[in-house]
């Protein structure tokens, strides 16, 4: 058989190989060069909304408040600025 879909495969391989334990020494050869193994997409998907979550739920809250505040602060303002029709 002829190999035809080499360049549509090496990442793949390379990807195994990278992230692959050596025998002797008990790592990746990606752990040894960057301090981490790699992540598949659907880990770094995972990692992401981890991270993402948690901020958006802050900053829903910051948004209510905000929201809250401004509504109180529009009724002292009708309380006491008399509403006149130009």
């Amino acid at each position: 058989t002829r190999h035809t879909h080499w360049k549509e495969a090496l990442p793949t391989v390379r990807f195994a190989m990278n992230s692959e334990n050596h025998l002797n020494l008990g790592f990746t050869p990606v752990y040894l060069m960057f301090g981490r193994e790699l992540r598949t997409p659907g880990e770094v998907q995972r990692d992401l909304c981890q991270i993402i979550t948690p901020h958006l739920e802050q900053m829903a809250n910051i948004l209510e408040m905000t929201r809250e505040h401004y509504e109180m602060t529009q009724d002292q303002v009708k309380k006491t600025v008399p509403y006149t029709k130009d």
